[in-house]
């Protein structure tokens, strides 16, 4: 059925108004409240697309982490990153390095000193200060110390200052005696010039829980087990050989001391002196195992002094350093390392072995 039209000619509602001249006109707008559907995205397609985003940027994250650790591990394993660290501003014509030897002497200090000269072969200072806060250690490493201080000095002509904190004694002492000049703080204490060596006996503990441990050694080798076997009492023939290894070791610290304060020591005064006393810096002034009480400072202008800078000039001063080790693996790994609870019977047999270990040692102890 036709629907009425208006007199007016206009279109009633839902009726649209007739194109004028036969022009289409463009479609009405929507209804009032009206609103297009979402354009809703392929399932799964995007889920996936974020997955292989977050894949792909953590193994690049992963990586760059990885790089960044194994960087830092070389150059903490293969000694590359040595350093100088400002200690004191001054003139760029004249520098003083000072190099650090603290805490206990062995393998790994004297493998870190040795780096070190060689470091200071390639960019000598005008004088050297060696900064000694150290009871001492093993005889060995001490002498290796000496041995390379010894080699540094013979290719380079500059003055070394020897700087003596809270104690360089025994060991600590060994390694400053080819110093050109010794200072010790008020405050420390040096000496100790003698020889120890220290191994536990167990053979009362095996008596008591029942336990004998035998040893038996090579036909040709009938004194091997002298001194070695920590399940027996020593003997006088255990006690005479470590007697003579630790006599070659005291002759070998006077020869040391002896060459090193030529002019101000002989042979003969350190003799003397090497019973294994301690002494204070005033007292060690007085009997010229040092040659001045003072502190690091006092130590680096006389090494500048001695190097020919200038009076009244002050000279640029570093701090030789090397990298903190910084090793991620070994933390992760750390809750897995083996205890006494869960450690294999080679293990405890390697534990025994180290700690039975005789020690020669030029070491302090109070």
């Amino acid at each position: 059925m036709d629907q009425p039209s208006d007199p007016s000619g206009s279109p009633q509602p839902g009726q649209s108004r007739p194109p004028l001249g036969g022009t289409p006109s463009s479609p009405p707008p929507p209804p009032a409240g009206y609103m297009h559907a979402p354009y809703a995205a392929p399932k799964g397609g995007g889920v996936l697309q974020k997955l292989a985003v977050t894949l792909v940027s953590s193994v690049l994250l992963i990586s760059l982490l990885m790089n960044v650790y194994f960087v830092i591990i070389f150059q903490a394993q293969f000694g590359v990153g040595l350093s100088e660290a400002p200690y004191a501003e001054g003139s760029a014509k004249h520098k003083v390095v000072i190099l650090e030897v603290t805490g206990t002497i062995d393998g790994g200090m004297a493998e870190y000193m040795r780096q070190a000269f060689e470091y200071l072969d390639q960019n000598t200072p005008d004088a050297l200060v060696l900064r000694i806060d150290s009871g001492g250690g093993g005889v060995t490493a001490s002498d290796q110390i000496w041995h390379y201080f010894k080699r540094f000095k013979s290719k380079h002509d500059i003055p070394v200052v020897a700087s003596f904190g809270t104690v360089a004694a025994s060991g600590g002492y060994y390694i400053a005696a080819p110093a050109d000049h010794i200072v010790c703080e008020i405050t420390g204490i040096t000496g100790s010039i003698g020889v120890m060596a220290q191994a536990p006996t167990l053979g009362g503990l095996m008596d008591k829980v029942g336990v004998k441990w035998e040893t038996m050694v090579a036909d040709g080798s009938p004194d091997k087990d002298t001194a070695n076997d920590i399940y027996r009492d020593w003997t006088e023939a255990d006690r005479a050989v470590f007697k003579r290894l630790l006599n070659h070791a005291q002759d070998r610290f006077i020869d040391v001391v002896a060459e090193g304060r030529v002019g101000k020591l002989d042979r003969d005064a350190v003799v003397a002196l090497s019973t294994g006393d301690i002494y204070t810096a005033s007292e060690a002034e007085q009997n010229k195992l040092i040659d001045q009480v003072g502190y690091l400072d006092d130590a680096v202008a006389h090494a500048a002094q001695l190097a020919g800078v200038p009076s009244g000039t002050e000279p640029t001063v570093t701090r030789l350093q090397r990298p903190r080790p910084f090793n991620l693996l070994g933390l992760l790994m750390q809750s897995s390392q083996a205890d006494l609870t869960t450690a294999d019977p080679e293990q405890v047999r390697s534990w025994l072995s180290d700690f039975s270990r005789m020690r020669i040692e030029y070491r302090t102890v109070w």
